[in-house]
């Protein structure tokens, strides 16, 4: 797998991750799920979202990381059954985050020891 597939799949489930337990900018790892039939995150899962925000706080890449978490969670697409639809999801992210995308991208390649894109793996 070359260097761009390989991030492309580590910023995709980067992304899904943080949107899905509500990780991201502006205090929101007690946002909760954006589709109202979604699991709710649990006093444990804000808690570990708050402890790898700390974690995360000093790497290069993180605002590029909470603005590509956050591009996801907006554009969250909710299925009839009020749960999210996973495939809509991924689709309206690959067309809206694109921007959020490549600055996460940029950082990465030019910060190869940030955690957040690997720790050295591109």
């Amino acid at each position: 797998m070359n260097t761009m597939s390989r991030f492309s799949m580590v910023a995709f489930a980067l992304s899904a991750l943080l949107g899905s337990v509500g990780c991201g900018a502006g205090g929101a790892c007690g946002r909760g799920a954006k589709c109202a039939a979604d699991p709710k995150p649990t006093e444990a899962d804000v808690k570990a979202c708050q402890e790898q925000e700390k974690m995360n706080a000093s790497d290069p890449c993180n605002a590029a990381a909470k603005a590509l978490g956050d591009c996801a969670f907006a554009n969250t697409v909710c299925a009839a059954d009020k749960t999210t639809d996973a495939e809509a999801s991924a689709e309206k992210y690959n067309t809206a985050c694109t921007s959020q995308q490549s600055a996460l991208t940029a950082c990465c390649e030019k910060n190869t020891s940030s955690a957040l894109c690997g720790g050295g793996t591109f």
